[in-house]
């Protein structure tokens, strides 16, 4: 969910913000918009939904890099998997060849 939206100044230089660093915080799912007709609510409200360089504050993951996150890790976790058998038919295959020797050593 979005948290605040930053208002660039290039964009919103006619409307006031309480603090300073012109910013809409404490934001939730339902946002109400007060003031009277012709106030510009619908205004500021097109120019959010229209500013492609729009910077917000989300608490938000992007799915996206989750998923690439867990796909990097399921490609290393079967690279090491795969590793480990192939390592453990070495061994085994060890264990076979001295087994085998031992036999031919003792009779």
């Amino acid at each position: 969910m979005i948290n605040s939206i930053y208002l660039r100044e290039d964009k919103f230089k006619e409307y006031n913000t309480i603090d300073d660093d012109r910013t809409i915080r404490n934001l939730s799912k339902i946002n109400i918009f007060i003031g009277s007709n012709n106030s510009g609510k619908s205004r500021c409200l097109r120019t959010i939904f229209s500013d492609n360089e729009l910077r917000y504050n989300s608490d938000t993951l992007d799915i996206t890099v989750l998923n690439s996150i867990i796909d990097e890790f399921k490609q290393e976790l079967k690279e090491g998997l795969d590793g480990l058998v192939e390592g453990a038919f070495i061994v085994k295959r060890f264990i076979e060849d001295f087994k085998a020797l031992d036999f031919c050593i003792q009779h």
